[in-house]
């Protein structure tokens, strides 16, 4: 089998096993990660350690981008 299971935001997702970082898996998901912090198995992992952060299966990654506005 040449493919992996994560849950990403919540959802079960089926990515290749070529996708070793959390860096890897935005760009499979056409996902900019610029402004992006995530959180890997509880772990907050800022961008600048997305491309040497390792997962595997069945890991839990949360995508977060963090928005200004208010008053």
């Amino acid at each position: 089998m040449n493919k992996k299971t994560l849950k990403i935001n919540g959802k079960k997702t089926v990515i290749p096993l070529s996708c070793m970082s959390i860096y890897d898996v935005c760009v499979f998901l056409n996902i900019s990660p610029k402004g992006k912090i995530a959180e890997l198995n509880g772990e907050i992992i800022p961008e600048s350690h997305f491309i040497e952060s390792q997962i595997k299966e069945n890991d839990c990654i949360e995508l977060i981008q963090f928005m200004g506005g208010g008053n």
